[in-house]
């Protein structure tokens, strides 16, 4: 799994990158009933951090890679406000 920090719209935020763009972190709390933290470095520094990667590999990579595209941050639509992050396991 890959995460970024987007500016989109104004606003910075976490995201997840998908190959079809970003799904960030707080559309996800919105659609899922999640409350992953929406601040990158909070959610890399604390205990969701895992939380986040075993929904993502028990069935969430296919909730982010089939979102609708109306979730979706097109990627001529944002900015990365830094490196991306790479978790060890995907």
């Amino acid at each position: 799994m890959e995460l970024a920090s987007i500016k989109a719209d104004g606003k910075v935020t976490a995201a997840i990158i998908t190959d079809r763009g970003y799904v960030c972190l707080e559309t996800l709390n919105e659609l899922k009933r999640t409350a992953w933290p929406v601040e990158l470095k909070q959610l890399v520094e604390g205990p969701e951090l895992r939380h986040l990667l075993t929904w993502y590999n028990a069935g969430g990579k296919a909730v982010v890679d089939n979102i609708s595209r109306r979730y979706l941050v097109e990627k001529d639509k944002a900015e990365l406000t830094g490196e991306p992050f790479c978790t060890e396991e995907e």
